[in-house]
């Protein structure tokens, strides 16, 4: 091969080596600067990612010098001050926590401020005000909550788009599953209801409403109060949250049936029980959801509350000699019960009084005894069932006494005392027994 053939060659192939490297590197990304803006801002929010809030802040800083435009602008001077104010210490003394959240209002109304002069609202104000709203002595004069609801409002005004919806779903749920105050959210919660897709979604949000809806309702709205978990369990059916809605329901409509019986009515222990054991079942099973719920711990406590033993007794403290005296006897899981009345010699009171006052005084306290002037087997039941009854005692003279309900369980007797006091001077009693001077 000649020169010239040599020198021919040799640039052909230099020729197809840089054709061949155009080829390759056709479409492909030229790599980001490690000193440019989108590099600097990556940097910071893998710093806040971390939580490294200083050294987040001063990536922001540093990205917000290389901002292409106002509005990149406008969102590295947000993250420069949340990262600033997290890395904050929280201060020791009261004027300087009032000091720090002055400052920071001033910080949070400039970036505000042109939404006030009418810049319509949008994803950077959504994000100043959830930053805003951080709660804990950084909190904006404890407002916070109340950001939160401006930011759900924005969302639930926009125009119902598939995207629209979903954001405002996902933040009511961000909401609700945190530690905000949901109280305010209620009237949100509707519309969260109607957008939600049917299933595990529609009845979470449905059952969140229930709950707050009743908090907020005591005593009142109680009607609103059933209507709420009477469609939340029907929203629930066939969902992973079933057994949870129903055992809230449940446990909510125990409290009232209850809280609206009279003393005297009896409670149908054995059926309670039954149902209560059934719900604890189910939650068990779905671990998944229940563990960590409130109404796990609820229904246990439940439980654990009518299965205990129990006596109740009320005694007026003071009654006028030679009428009758009315206690109020309560029993449940108690057999054998009776009642004792005791009169109290001096010496008894003496005893009493070092009852009373002895342990902390380092007496050695005895128990009263005195002498028995009354005693009644009552009629009681050992299955749990509540009972409860008037029961009228004689008339007695002027005194002191101590009236005890005692009951069997097992092998065990429960014991409860009240003193009862009868007495004639004026200006003692009181209430409906009081004498004329």
């Amino acid at each position: 091969m000649n020169d010239r053939s040599s020198s021919r060659a040799a640039l052909t192939l230099l020729l197809g080596l840089w054709l061949g490297a155009i080829a390759l590197g056709a479409g492909a990304i030229p790599p980001i600067a490690s000193d440019s803006y989108e590099a600097r801002v990556a940097g910071a929010k893998a710093l806040a990612a971390e939580k490294s809030w200083a050294k987040a802040q001063e990536a922001y800083a540093a990205a917000l010098a290389l901002a292409p435009d106002a509005e990149a602008k406008r969102w590295c001077e947000l993250g420069r001050v949340d990262a600033g104010w997290r890395a904050r210490p929280e201060p020791a003394q009261w004027p300087d926590i009032e000091s720090a959240r002055a400052e920071r209002s001033a910080d949070y109304d400039v970036m505000l401020r042109p939404y006030a002069e009418g810049r319509p609202k949008d994803a950077l104000w959504v994000a100043i005000m959830k930053s805003r709203a951080r709660d804990g002595w950084r909190s904006y004069g404890g407002t916070g909550n109340n950001d939160m609801v401006s930011v759900a409002m924005f969302y639930a005004e926009q125009a119902p788009t598939p995207e629209n919806a979903a954001a405002f779903l996902g933040f009511m749920a961000e909401v609700l599953g945190g530690k905000w105050n949901g109280e305010p959210f209620i009237g949100l919660l509707d519309t969260a209801i109607r957008l939600a897709p049917a299933g595990e979604s529609r009845a979470w949000f449905a059952m969140r409403r229930a709950e707050l809806a009743n908090f907020e309702a005591r005593p009142r709205r109680v009607p609103d109060s059933e209507k709420h978990w009477a469609e939340a369990v029907a929203l629930a059916c066939g969902t992973k949250w079933e057994p949870v809605v129903k055992a809230k329901a449940f446990a909510e409509h125990s409290r009232l049936a209850i809280s609206r019986l009279p003393k005297r009515e009896g409670t149908d222990v054995p059926r309670l029980l039954a149902e209560i054991r059934h719900h604890l079942e189910s939650l068990r099973k779905a671990a998944e959801v229940s563990q960590g719920d409130w109404i796990l711990g609820y229904i246990e406590k439940m439980e654990a509350t009518w299965c205990t033993p129990r006596l109740t007794l009320e005694v007026p403290e003071v009654n006028r000699p030679g009428a009758p005296v009315g206690v109020f006897v309560g029993t449940a899981w108690m057999g054998n019960c009776r009642l004792e009345v005791r009169q109290s010699e001096l010496d008894d009171m003496v005893r009493a009084c070092a009852s009373a006052f002895g342990e902390r005084r380092g007496w050695k306290a005895t128990e009263p005894t005195g002498r028995l002037v009354h005693e009644q087997a009552l009629s009681c039941t050992s299955d749990g069932n509540w009972s409860g009854s008037e029961v009228m005692l004689p008339a007695m003279a002027p005194g002191h006494y101590t009236v005890t309900l005692k009951g069997d369980h097992t092998n065990e007797t429960r014991v409860e005392t009240k003193d009862l006091i009868v007495t004639g001077i004026a200006g003692v009693l009181h209430g409906d027994n009081q004498l004329a001077a």
